[in-house]
């Protein structure tokens, strides 16, 4: 899906363009200020709000772990997010908990790890059953690692024919929280078909030790609930998945949503930072869409990731 199938008014320059188009703001929102809760300075980023299983509104004032370091009575956190190809990632948390989302490294020809390559995980996240996304692999490394294995109902059955413990599921039911090694993941609605396997699609926000955000949108296309997400639960990071069109590198990677509408999804989610995902890393899709956040959504940080690289969320208290 490219820039033609914009509206009218936002196609003023060709797909080849060395730049995206400033998308009008009454395409998107009325106004390029940041969301509410993010017009606030650096030096108030000591209590972070949250909303745990119940939804009621907690607030945490303590900070620690292996990934947290005081410096000249400064205390530093920080949670790192490398990009494997497609929807797979790694996350780190500042307490070492070591989380994987859709870890399609088999069938992933840009991925830098292949299956016998991963020694260690604790929770392992599998967002639908296309064979992009990895179920076939999670199980396997969840297999070899000891690892938790969060998932639809329809996947949960697949595993367990595959000889996965039943022992060993997180409830991947839309709405609910579940909490893995001091990790809370809730489970939201992604608008987006399962693949071969029924059941739901999923998305997920993780809520680290010290209570940073970090929404992986799966392969949603752009519904209102995300505007819901960022009115809730407002996460700090957005793994986003954007293409203007299909892979010739692999065809199968579906294209749920544009760049266009990844901008106002950001814009709806009110996140800090965003990483897009999804889409060909040779393609230039992620710039482009960087370039629509830089224009549209100023108080968001985009991250263009190569897949193996890794972007280290720092927060300081």
């Amino acid at each position: 899906m490219g820039l033609e199938s914009f509206p009218a008014h936002c196609s003023n320059q060709s797909l080849n363009s060395p730049r995206a188009s400033a998308v009008p703001s009454a395409a998107l929102t009325s106004s390029r200020e940041a969301p509410p809760h993010l017009r606030r300075s650096a030096s108030a980023i000591r209590v972070y709000s949250i909303m745990d299983e119940d939804d009621h509104l907690r607030r945490f004032n303590t900070i620690g772990g292996a990934s947290s370091t005081l410096t000249h009575g400064v205390l530093f956190i920080s949670v790192s997010i490398r990009w494997l190809g497609i929807s797979a990632f790694v996350v780190e948390t500042e307490k070492g908990v070591r989380i994987l989302i859709d870890p399609n490294l088999s069938n992933n020809p840009w991925s830098p790890l292949s299956v016998g390559d991963v020694d260690r995980a604790d929770l392992i996240l599998v967002s639908h059953g296309a064979e992009d996304h990895g179920i076939d692999d999670a199980i396997e490394i969840a297999k070899r690692n000891g690892a938790y294995l969060q998932v639809d109902s329809g996947l949960k059955h697949y595993a367990i024919e595959k000889g996965f413990p039943a022992e060993r599921f997180r409830s991947g039911v839309v709405g609910e929280v579940e909490e893995t090694s001091g990790i809370r993941v809730r489970n939201v609605a992604a608008n987006h078909t399962t693949g071969i396997f029924t059941g739901q699609t999923l998305g997920f926000i993780i809520r680290t030790e010290s209570g940073v955000g970090i929404y992986h949108t799966g392969d949603t296309a752009i519904f209102p609930y995300l505007k819901m997400i960022g009115e809730l639960y407002r996460p700090d990071i957005m793994m986003i998945n954007v293409s203007r069109k299909r892979s010739p590198t692999y065809p199968g990677m579906s294209v749920p949503m544009s760049p266009f509408e990844g901008v106002l999804a950001v814009q709806w989610v009110g996140c800090r930072v965003v990483i897009p995902m999804h889409f060909d890393p040779d393609s230039g899709d992620g710039e482009y869409f960087a370039d629509l956040i830089r224009q549209n959504a100023p108080w968001c940080k985009p991250v263009v990731l190569r897949p193996g690289e890794t972007h280290e969320y720092v927060l300081h208290g």
